[in-house]
């Protein structure tokens, strides 16, 4: 069970790295809003077999961070 909104984790993923808190371990060029917007893509990942929302690996992450009152 998560302790925060997982329809959101797209979001938070822009929040963290705009405040650079959290950064790519590669140089991922995004493609376009528009592109994003109509499949499945993952910005951690940089891929289109799944989603950021739905990213397991990035909810974990999160989770823990909440958890342990740390920036991931």
């Amino acid at each position: 069970m998560y302790t925060f909104d997982i329809n959101k984790v797209d979001q938070i993923v822009d929040i963290l790295l705009k405040d650079q808190q959290i950064l790519f371990i590669y140089d991922n060029k995004m493609p376009p809003l528009e592109q994003i917007r109509a499949i499945t893509y993952c910005k951690v990942h940089n891929t289109f077999n799944h989603h950021t929302n739905s990213c397991p690996c990035l909810r974990g992450t999160i989770l823990r961070a909440i958890d342990n009152a740390k920036y991931i």
